[in-house]
């Protein structure tokens, strides 16, 4: 059973993502809007993506795959059909794929692509995961939530997170084992995972876990840090040293955003690089007429010859990086959070001014689970989906008043209020006893707010194990304010729908309609 509650603004209080949701209009300067299924035969006409172009990704996909001595997707072949697009997602290398929303992005893009498939039965649709492998902030990657409990590997690594041996995570594999010593349930995930660890580097575990989950809905992952691939990138990684051009044009977009009440999500630099050296990503800083690298200094000549003769070791940061995704892809659209939404529409320009076509930007959906046992006790208890979702104080509040004894002390707040009102015009003449009245009535409205806190808390204490349930299951779905999709790992909820977990998800899926839908299992 799947029920649907809206990104409300308590959740999502971006104002970008509401106006995503609520007025598209005000972001078609920012954004190609326009998401039905309909609306995509325009950008799939205006892709331009050449067979020279589809040879060369197909071959580092399949090198990459080969590499990591994973499976190949059957549906990589697809690719050097000229009617074939993808729909993309991307996100950093959590360790155990750290929070859930991790598999619910690219839930959102299989079945994106299946529902433009069958919109558009004449062309190919592959949904792709995009590795940020060329990312550094290890602590970023590095921890993952499993049954409330966090699982954390140290270390001071300065690498593409991709590049590091995976041996460096071997602690954290002992601790996944721990929480199944005595629950076979457990033994498929582990072994999965088990099965990754063997892998040399960081990037080659992760497509080995995500394809093994995703094997049978032809998810296609790519790895951009790839010497050929970033070829494709040298005359924009120029343009960038020779003009900054990023800059430029992002700064044109946000003071528009600013403009429009938008918060700017990513800050530009004057050169969007990094530079691999030495096992570590150095910033490509740009010092007057001068580059600088670590602690060494270039000319702007020399840091083209260095593009010119190792792209690969040049590395896009966040804004750039989009870029060159959507070079080397023959992607329509594009599937991220609320901050991606947000940072996409800083980049519109940018793509113009390069000649690359901008995609479709899709707003992933939120997946929330509880057990049928679970619901259906909320359910007795007079209980609504709004309330899940609600902030835990105001609803205990809320039933406490509703449900034990009646102690909302606002009507009688009010009737005092028309008394006041009645007296003072009694006496009008007299400035100072309307004061007093004033004074006297104020006094009698805090004593009333001090007994109403008082109840509450009286009755808090003698229904704590009700009370405490229902924390306890609106917890399974939010917690401070935030879906718990953002913080718990997807681990325990794999293991509680024993082998029907992605199924379960792909079924509820609608990106085209996002909301958070909650699955009662």
């Amino acid at each position: 059973m799947t029920k649907s509650f809206p990104l409300s603004k308590e959740i999502y209080s971006s104002k970008i993502v509401q106006d995503y949701l609520n007025n598209p209009d005000r972001l078609s300067p920012f954004l190609n809007m326009g998401f039905s299924q309909y609306d995509f035969t325009e950008q799939m006409e205006n892709k331009r993506f050449s067979k020279e172009d589809r040879e060369l990704l197909h071959d580092r996909i399949l090198a990459q795959y080969k590499k990591a001595n994973v499976a190949v997707p059957n549906s990589l072949n697809d690719l050097l059909d000229t009617n074939c697009y993808t729909v993309t997602t991307g996100h950093q290398l959590c360790l155990f794929g750290g929070p859930q929303y991790f598999i619910h992005k690219i839930v959102s893009t299989i079945k994106s692509a299946e529902l433009l498939r069958n919109q558009h039965p004449d062309k190919l649709i592959l949904p792709v995961f995009w590795m940020a492998s060329e990312d550094h902030d290890f602590d970023e990657i590095s921890v993952a939530s499993i049954y409330q409990q966090k699982v954390k590997v140290e270390g001071d690594f300065k690498n593409g997170v991709g590049r590091l041996k995976t041996e460096n995570f071997q602690k954290a594999l002992i601790e996944l084992k721990s929480f199944f010593e005595n629950d076979s349930r457990g033994d498929e995930i582990v072994s999965v995972f088990s099965e990754a660890f063997q892998r040399n580097n960081w990037a080659d575990a992760t497509r080995f876990w995500v394809n093994h989950l995703f094997k049978d809905h032809g998810l296609i992952i790519v790895d951009g840090d790839d010497h050929e691939l970033k070829k494709k990138m040298v005359s924009l990684f120029k343009k960038e040293v020779q003009e900054g051009f990023t800059l430029k044009f992002v700064e044109t977009s946000n003071a528009e955003l600013s403009k429009n009440g938008y918060s700017i999500q990513v800050k530009a630099r004057a050169v969007n690089l990094f530079y691999f050296k030495d096992d570590n990503r150095y910033r490509v800083i740009k010092e007057g007429d001068m580059f600088s690298i670590g602690e060494e200094i270039f000319s702007k000549d020399q840091i083209i010859k260095k593009i010119d003769a190792s792209p690969e070791s040049f590395s896009p940061n966040a804004l750039l990086r989009p870029l060159y995704q959507e070079k080397i892809l023959p992607n329509i659209a594009y599937v991220g959070g609320p901050a991606e939404v947000s940072y996409w529409c800083q980049l519109k320009r940018v793509f113009n001014e390069a000649g690359v076509l901008f995609p479709k930007v899709m707003l992933r959906e939120s997946f929330s689970f509880l057990s049928s046992k679970e619901w259906n006790w909320w359910e007795s208890e007079g209980l609504l989906l709004e309330n899940l979702f609600s902030e835990y104080d105001q609803l205990v509040k809320k039933i406490i008043h509703q449900k034990e004894l009646k102690i909302d002390t606002s009507n009688e707040i009010k009737q005092l209020s028309q008394l006041i009102e009645t007296l003072k015009q009694k006496v009008a003449h007299d400035k100072s006893l309307e004061s007093f009245l004033n004074a006297e009535m104020k006094k009698i409205e805090n004593s009333l707010l001090k007994i109403d806190k008082k109840l509450v808390q009286s009755v808090k204490k003698k229904e704590s194990q009700f009370l405490n349930k229902i924390k306890k299951v609106k917890g399974r779905v939010l917690k401070e304010n935030k879906l718990t999709e953002r913080t718990e790992s997807f681990i325990p909820i794999y293991i509680e729908l024993e082998g029907c977990y992605v199924n379960t998800l792909i079924a509820a899926s609608d990106p085209f309609n996002p909301s958070i839908k909650l699955l009662v299992y």
